[in-house]
């Protein structure tokens, strides 16, 4: 990265989070300062895409669809429906609601955050 890193706590009792790009992409570290976890947050100054397409583009069922090709989620994930884990992939992906189908908003049909942890940080491997 181009640019120092905004350096914070997220958690009480955790390492300091690393964030660039206004806190859009951030570096979650071990208590060996190794890093575990990346999470990209959807802002216009990162383009994520997952086999080619917008992760922040396609609708929360279509991107959770495209990616069970892949893997499948974990369906005892405790917050299914905001978050899909997907653990052959150390992957998540996240998003503040869930939307009723009265609800107009577009953003509530999409996912705010994917993240990739190391080998382990959701399959136990």
């Amino acid at each position: 990265m181009a640019a120092k890193p905004v350096s914070f706590k997220k958690a009480p009792n955790m390492p300091d989070v690393d964030a660039y790009h206004g806190n859009a992409f951030q570096l979650f570290f071990d208590e060996n300062d190794r890093v575990e976890y990346i999470e990209l947050s959807k802002s216009p100054d990162l383009s994520v895409n997952y086999k080619g397409s917008d992760v922040f583009g396609l609708s929360a069922n279509d991107l959770v669809a495209l990616v069970s090709r892949d893997a499948p989620f974990d369906p005892n994930a405790r917050e299914i429906g905001y978050s899909y884990i997907f653990p052959l992939l150390e992957m998540s992906v996240w998003r503040p609601t869930i939307p009723e189908p009265e609800d107009v908003n577009p953003e509530w049909t999409t996912f705010a955050a994917v993240g990739v942890g190391r080998k382990g940080y959701y399959s136990k491997a």
